[in-house]
């Protein structure tokens, strides 16, 4: 009789977020990400509101797309601006706090470490994007917008997360110091960012 293959969790994640969620400070930034996308959504309608008395043309579908396409590059800025500052740690952090050949003495294997240490990363960044989707979802009241954009847009904002953290990670591991790999990730996301 064949065997399943075990599929077990992988310790850095369950450490890595275990540490990452227990305090206040998660919670407190994902609220005030929130507020923020809110406080602008709110803005903007009512600008266009204002502005809508000087224009003959549907405003409803206007007031949806305008709406979607800045609440899609706020969070595209807050996924570059937040990705490499959570990710570029990783690695060059155990060194630092002189922990990395105690993690390379567990059985874990190098790739599954890596992964663990991205993933781990990346689940905040995944869970303000994921939060900001309910938000978001408000542009569907005005119209002009289908959902597949929103799939779309989501599925963008994913991958540059992955991408994004993992040049960070990258970047960790290369120069060993917190201070250059976030520097170095940060030229990185510009270079990608304006180029």
């Amino acid at each position: 009789m064949e065997r399943l293959p075990h599929l077990s969790t992988n310790p850095i994640i369950v450490k890595e977020l275990r540490s990452r969620m227990r305090g206040a400070r998660a919670f407190v930034i994902l609220t005030a990400v929130l507020l923020l996308l809110g406080a602008i959504s709110y803005g903007i309608y009512r600008v266009m509101l204002l502005t809508s008395t000087y224009n003959s043309a549907p405003l409803s579908p206007q007031i949806g797309q305008t709406l979607f396409v800045t609440l899609v590059l706020l969070e595209l800025g807050l996924v570059c601006f937040l990705t490499p500052a959570i990710t570029a740690g990783t690695i060059s952090g155990e060194l630092e706090n002189l922990t990395y050949e105690m993690l390379l003495a567990t059985p874990l294997r190098p790739a599954s470490i890596l992964r663990g240490k991205l993933f781990s990363s990346l689940s905040y960044v995944f869970m303000l994007i994921f939060a900001a989707v309910p938000l978001s979802s408000l542009v569907f009241i005005f119209g002009g917008v289908a959902p597949r954009d929103m799939l779309k847009a989501l599925i963008i904002l994913l991958v540059v997360a992955v991408t994004l953290g993992m040049v960070s990670v990258f970047m960790s591991a290369w120069i060993k110091r917190t201070a250059g790999a976030t520097v170095l990730s940060y030229v990185v996301v510009l270079i990608l960012f304006f180029g």
